[in-house]
């Protein structure tokens, strides 16, 4: 431990450590922990029925990725659009049901919901930045606002 802080103490610095990461303009959709009954917590942006990941990456596959709809009877396939903010990226894609047997969640602020995988194996994102992703056919309120990285 004494050598790392006589290296700290030298005046070198670990590459990239200096420079701050530019602040994002990103209007993204209040982020609240939806708690699975089977396993942790999933930190999740909130609009309106949609959950969906805080944390996307451009370009990966979506294994892993939970989303979860609020309603008491849930669809086997739910589509999802999604726009690019302040750019022309557009996209469409469908969310599975995890099953009618996998409980319900609990929703934030009251009611139950249902998980959600998406559809496709494959990169719903190929492009980083701003977007909103929305219910096809849902309610107005039905979306949320991320920043895939």
């Amino acid at each position: 431990m004494s050598y790392s802080l006589g290296l700290l103490g030298s005046g070198c610095q670990v590459a990239g450590a200096s420079q701050a990461l530019p602040q994002s303009t990103c209007p993204v959709s209040r982020t609240q922990t939806v708690p699975p009954q089977d396993s942790g917590t999933l930190q999740q942006h909130i609009g309106g029925t949609l959950a969906g990941p805080a944390d996307m990456v451009a370009g990966s596959a979506p294994k892993g990725e939970v989303w979860a709809i609020r309603t008491s009877t849930p669809d086997l396939v739910v589509p999802l659009s999604a726009v690019q903010i302040g750019r022309p990226g557009r996209v469409t894609f469908q969310l599975l049901t995890t099953g009618t047997t996998v409980p319900p969640v609990a929703w934030p602020g009251g009611g139950t919901g249902y998980l959600y995988m998406t559809a496709d194996r494959g990169s719903t994102f190929r492009q980083r930045g701003c977007w909103e992703i929305r219910v096809v056919g849902g309610q107005d309120a039905d979306r949320i606002v991320t920043e895939v990285r």
